[in-house]
């Protein structure tokens, strides 16, 4: 039991931490690394794969490929053991642009990403996350933030309503505005609002980029770009009188990320003739067609790669690929939906 319970306090720290797709494979990297994997780059011309070593790459941040090479009976034919999952959840991403059009309070341009229960994202402290770039020193960096407990939604008084007995319909680009501040409560304020007209043409609200780049340790004139999506701030915790249930944001998929990253370590310490690999995509909540999603060429090239380096030494001609991926096996490992007490029909 204290082994299961050390477990799940694990997993709610890697949840807790991982407020963005670039937050989980920053987690999952520090787990991998720990347990002795090496890092190696897609841009390298060529990899030295080693039998029985341990290998990952990751791709725009956001995605990862972590594999154990064969050790065992390298002349015969290998298989590919696959489980794949994905580092994104239903969001609200902030845009390019992120000055709000007709706003009366300081608030910030989103727009959702993926199919999410958007009325669920109001009433509650925000924590914006996600990955800033700047240009520092002659370099360009990149550096994680995350600002917790800055932002909220507020929803709309029943009394505002059309009917109180039945939902009120979201309009997705006008009802979820996304408040930082509200303007003219500080003569700092007010000397901003003066300049307002002087500034209206700019993408950004002075105030916001100042608290961004801050968390980013840059200043705005260094700022190029970034990649920033709200979450929820109310840390994942047990729940029940027993603590036999889990509550918490943005499992569908992390659990899944988790899962994959602790089966491939716990497999770690055996040797195995065969090619065992974790894939973690960005952008299923959006279809997976992009560089980092799961409809990329990346996992073959990625195989293709690990054989040629492997057994160039060993055999004349290394085995084929199509036959290797024919012999194994993958795993999308998602979230399944349990009964819900309010809708057991369902």
């Amino acid at each position: 039991m204290e082994e299961k319970a050390s477990e799940i306090e694990t997993y709610i720290d890697y949840l807790n931490e991982s407020k963005s797709p670039w937050h989980c494979i920053d987690q999952s990297v520090r787990m991998l690394e720990s347990q002795g994997f090496v890092r190696i780059r897609e841009s390298d011309p060529k990899w030295e794969i080693k039998p029985a070593e341990k290998y990952f790459f990751t791709r725009d941040g956001s995605s990862l490929f972590a594999f154990i090479a064969p050790g065992l009976d390298l002349l015969e034919l290998p298989a590919l053991s696959v489980l794949a999952a994905h580092t994104d959840s239903p969001t609200l991403r902030v845009k390019p642009k992120t000055k709000q059009v007709d706003s009366k309070f300081l608030s910030i341009a989103i727009e959702p990403y993926g199919g999410g229960i958007w009325e669920t994202f109001f009433d509650r402290t925000l924590c914006l996350a996600g990955r800033v770039t700047f240009q520092q020193d002659g370099r360009i960096k990149s550096k994680l933030i995350r600002i917790d407990n800055g932002f909220y939604i507020p929803n709309l008084a029943i009394h505002h309503r059309h009917s109180r007995s039945s939902p009120e319909k979201l309009d997705l680009s006008k009802n979820i505005v996304v408040i930082a501040s509200v303007p003219g409560l500080s003569k700092k304020d007010d000397k901003k609002e003066k300049d307002k007209k002087k500034k209206s043409d700019l993408p950004h609200d002075e105030q916001i980029m100042e608290v961004i780049c801050h968390a980013a340790e840059c200043l705005p004139t260094e700022l190029l770009d970034f990649d920033l999506e709200f979450s929820d701030g109310q840390p994942c915790c047990t729940v029940g009188i027993d603590h036999s249930m889990l509550s918490g944001g943005r499992q569908d998929n992390l659990l899944g990320c988790y899962g994959c990253v602790r089966a491939l370590l716990d497999s770690s310490s055996q040797i195995s003739r065969d090619i065992r690999m974790i894939t973690l995509f960005d952008h299923e909540e959006i279809g997976s067609r992009s560089r980092v999603g799961g409809w990329t060429p990346t996992l073959y090239r990625t195989v293709s790669r690990i054989v040629n380096s492997l057994y160039s030494d060993i055999m004349t001609t290394p085995p084929d690929i199509d036959c290797i991926i024919a012999r194994g096996m993958a795993l999308s490992v998602d979230q399944a939906h349990s009964v819900h007490p309010g809708y057991s029909d369902r």
